[in-house]
């Protein structure tokens, strides 16, 4: 083979080695782009999940305060509704009327106890679904739909 065949089979395969380098970074350009949109992607994710996170713990710890402020409500009426027992039996006129004041009393407390209690725990369960809320929202969109069934 002559100097000049050698040289054009020469410039042949580094061309053709040129053409593959060119083929190769295009498709490593596109895989760093593809990399690239998931790594953004994924950070707008995380970002909302933090930012559910967050609402939901600050209404979650909201809906821990109502409750407690509600439950010192019902101690503050639980400790007046004793205070006016105490003054009524200073002014019962026997035993039998003190007993029915405490009987009463009993009853009234054990009722608006039951009140309370589900009071308490709807407000409870109100609170822990707008805390959920948030988090749901962001939650769902990443969950696979559910099928109904025919």
């Amino acid at each position: 083979m002559s100097e000049r065949g050698r040289m054009k089979t020469m410039t042949k395969k580094t061309e053709t080695k040129q053409a593959e380098t060119v083929v190769e970074n295009k498709a490593t350009g596109e895989a760093i782009e593809k990399v690239t949109g998931k790594v953004a992607e994924t950070g707008k994710a995380v970002s909302g999940l933090f930012s559910a996170l967050t609402t939901g713990t600050r209404t979650a710890l909201e809906g821990v305060i109502a409750v407690d402020k509600t439950l010192l409500g019902y101690v503050g009426e639980a400790a007046k509704s004793y205070a006016k027992l105490g003054r009524q039996s200073f002014q019962a006129s026997s035993m039998s009327e003190l007993f029915d004041l405490h009987v009463a009393h009993a009853h009234d407390r054990i009722e608006q106890n039951a009140a309370n209690t589900r009071e308490v725990l709807d407000l409870a369960q109100t609170k822990a679904k707008e805390a959920y809320a948030p988090i749901q929202e962001v939650v769902s969109a990443y969950l696979p739909e559910k099928k109904t069934a025919a």
